[in-house]
């Protein structure tokens, strides 16, 4: 009897759903920048980026044990953990304000199915657990939350400090947790100050984590560990990039209606298109004339933090509404999808009693509604993973791999693109290919902490200064007799420099050196080119990362055509240009 009623009455069934839904979809692969920073960082140690994301990276520490195929897949299965206890968690939400099973099961589904939570939901990253944060204070703060008083306070504060420890845009649900505290000072029974006093002690305690970066281990993946107090305030504010920015620089001006415009596309296509618009609706109604027994409060709260999380977020947010800009905006605007499930749940109840007023008809039963949300979930699952395959392509992981495997024992590659370098340390560090290899990211090198990394590789980039500092780089390791590599065709020492296409690198000569005719470069690339592993659906020109990936491939066959045709060689020129073509996306 308990196993029935955890499953068809507490939402058991459809996080049940979800969680076997999620594991088959969940990537063997790293698919991304930040997805192979956290893996690398799980298996090995290792402090993130800024804010740190100390928790998370804990939390992956101690899931290894976990059965995958691969260590990115072992990664991917603990996240999907997460994720299957935020559906059930927001499900509890929805209910705590007011829901029905059926009205909270379907609204859950929807959201748990939707094309960017699910990819969200099945990849190392850390917004599955963002999302457990945000569904945890949405029912801890409902009128109907399964605690009072000083214990909602601390939970609530406790929550508030582990979700900080994971990512700070969950702060954007402030007004919902603040609006909690207020119902527990109304609820104690005893002294009032307790209940202050049980939240900030709850969020000083979830913010322990962040002890972890202290004592981490140093590695290649991983920021500079904080040598001070100071040094942690700095990487919890995000002082490298920006506080208030999402991490992306040298942007144009942002269009902020534009932006607005996108994420009204994008919490559209999210919830079914019609689902908004009944979210905006309920939380309207609410606000205005809330239910028996609600207070205007809680429906102002979390107004407020819908605003905040969704709205606001989008206005402010220093990121364009096209590439990777979106991919980072739309991560961080999740919440706000989530926050929408609980209006959403009070809408479909009020259509749901409009119904029956106007054709008759019984109240599904509870293992009825669970049943019809289960499977409308896998129903909306079915539809959305093949678009989330294609954008979890093996195409990043394979690139790593493709240019390891193509280089001379010991060379140096001076690489660009966040993906090549993250997923190049996640091969290396972690799986233990060509570790001979050494790859320095270029966009690292204007920080000391990083430059000195390389002391131990006897490469002199912790002296390097000024406008030459590349070209003295450069000069340096041929110094040392090491074959040297880079990525980017348009670093200014390349012009002192002989060098020629090597697979998607370019191979740079000493100065003075001579380089191999058109013809031996055009074979060797040949050559390269057939032991790279392309075995994978070919992406497609909305692929993201996979398109990239493919545009670098085919570059050197566009370099090696305008070579050719410039050489009077139309015939192989048009041969080099055909296999770009084979290369491009479709």
């Amino acid at each position: 009897m308990r196993v029935a009623r955890f499953a068809f009455e507490r939402g058991g069934l459809l996080a049940l759903a979800a969680l076997v839904v999620y594991a088959i979809a969940a990537p063997s692969h790293i698919v991304d920048a930040d997805n192979a920073e956290f893996t690398t960082l799980g298996a090995i140690g290792g402090g993130g980026h800024p804010s740190g994301y100390p928790l998370y990276l804990m939390y992956l520490r101690a899931t290894q044990w976990l059965p995958g195929s691969s260590p990115a897949h072992t990664a991917s299965l603990a996240t999907v953990l997460l994720a299957s206890l935020q559906v059930w968690v927001l499900f509890q939400a929805a209910r705590a304000w007011g829901a029905s099973v059926l009205a909270a099961s379907i609204a859950v589904a929807v959201f748990a199915a939707g094309p960017f939570v699910l990819r969200m939901n099945i990849q190392v990253e850390v917004f599955a657990l963002n999302g457990l944060v945000a569904a945890s204070v949405l029912w801890l703060a409902g009128e109907r939350g399964p605690v009072r008083g000083v214990m909602r306070a601390a939970l609530l504060g406790l929550v508030a400090g582990l979700g900080m420890s994971n990512h700070l845009t969950c702060t954007l649900l402030a007004p919902v947790g603040i609006w909690g505290i207020v119902c527990a000072w109304r609820e104690a029974t005893g002294s009032k100050p307790m209940v202050l006093a049980a939240a900030v002690g709850g969020v000083v305690l979830g913010l322990v984590p962040y002890a972890y970066l202290f004592v981490t281990d140093e590695n290649l993946m991983a920021w500079r560990a904080p040598q001070s107090f100071g040094d942690l305030v700095a990487i919890f504010l995000r002082t490298d990039y920006g506080t208030t920015s999402v991490g992306i620089s040298g942007n144009a001006p942002v269009d902020s209606i534009a932006s607005l415009g996108a994420y009204a596309v994008y919490v559209a296509r999210s919830l079914l298109y019609g689902l908004p618009l009944i979210a905006l609706g309920a939380l309207l109604s609410r606000v205005m004339r809330p239910a028996d027994g609600e207070s205007r409060g809680s429906w102002i709260a979390l107004a407020a933090s819908w605003l905040l999380a969704g709205v606001v977020l989008t206005w402010i947010a220093d990121a364009p509404t096209v590439g990777s800009g979106l991919f980072v905006v739309r991560r961080y605007q999740l919440l706000s999808v989530l926050v929408l499930v609980i209006p959403i749940s009070i809408g479909i109840d009020f259509l749901a009693a409009h119904f029956r007023a106007a054709r008759g008809g019984s109240t599904p039963s509870a293992w009825q509604s669970a049943v019809a949300a289960s499977v409308v979930f896998v129903l909306l699952a079915v539809l959305t993973i093949p678009r989330v395959r294609a954008l979890h392509s093996p195409a990043v992981e394979l690139a790593a791999r493709n240019m390891l495997g193509t280089l001379p024992a010991g060379s140096v590659v001076l690489g660009e693109g966040d993906e090549l370098h993250a997923g190049t340390r996640y091969l290396q560090l972690v799986l233990g290919i060509r570790t001979d290899v050494t790859y320095i990211h270029l966009a690292g090198l204007g920080s000391p902490w990083y430059r000195e990394k390389f002391r131990a590789y006897g490469i002199p980039v912790d002296t390097l200064r000024g406008k030459t500092a590349l070209a003295d780089l450069a000069r340096g390791i041929h110094a040392s007799k090491r074959p040297l590599f880079v990525v980017s065709r348009s670093l200014p020492f390349l012009h002192e420099m002989p060098s020629y296409p090597h697979g998607f690198l370019l191979r740079v000569l000493p100065e003075g050196a001579r380089a191999p005719t058109l013809d031996e470069v055009v074979e060797l690339d040949r050559t390269i080119y057939a032991a790279f592993d392309l075995d994978y659906p070919k992406p497609g020109p909305n692929d993201e990362l996979a398109m990239v990936v493919h545009h670098r491939y085919a570059s050197t066959w566009v370099l090696l055509a305008g070579a050719l045709r410039s050489a009077g060689r139309s015939q192989d020129a048009s041969a080099a240009e055909d296999i770009a073509r084979q290369l491009l996306p479709e």
